[in-house]
């Protein structure tokens, strides 16, 4: 088990940082998913002319979430045991990751923290790791 975990994650990679008795690691996971744009069909207009209308606007929602779900699952998959977690991000990835955590763990007695930032490189998530759980190096 890990003391202390942290992500920086968005929909493109995710950046794991553990702390165990003062010595930080780090694994990055790339995501597979392409980014995700407005649906449009061949015509490039909706269609609101029979029963399917949508139907691939449906299909194309439906496979995006679950590339989100296989990510994420993967992301915790790395994540594994740990007392602490810290999650960083800037958009809706991180409260992704935070409900899928909390659907897949039955008794949640991790302390997450959540925290809103950019893009960062990796030194700079380390720093704001090491600065949120104090340590010093």
């Amino acid at each position: 088990m890990h003391e202390n975990a942290a992500v920086w994650i968005d929909h493109s990679q995710a950046v794991i940082v553990f702390t165990d008795a003062g010595k930080i690691s780090t694994e990055t996971i790339e995501s597979s998913l392409e980014p995700h744009t407005r649906y449009q069909d061949s015509t490039g207009y909706p269609r609101p002319d029979g029963p399917h209308a949508g139907a691939g606007e449906k299909k194309y929602e439906r496979r995006f979430r679950q590339h989100v779900s296989r990510y994420m699952d993967d992301v915790i998959d790395h994540l594994g045991a740990f007392r602490n977690l810290l999650i960083l991000g800037p958009g809706e990835a991180k409260l992704e990751l935070r409900d899928r955590l909390s659907r897949k763990s039955k008794s949640l007695r991790r302390i997450v923290d959540l925290e809103p930032c950019d893009q960062l490189s990796e030194g700079k998530i380390v720093a704001m790791v090491k600065e949120h759980y104090g340590i010093d190096m």
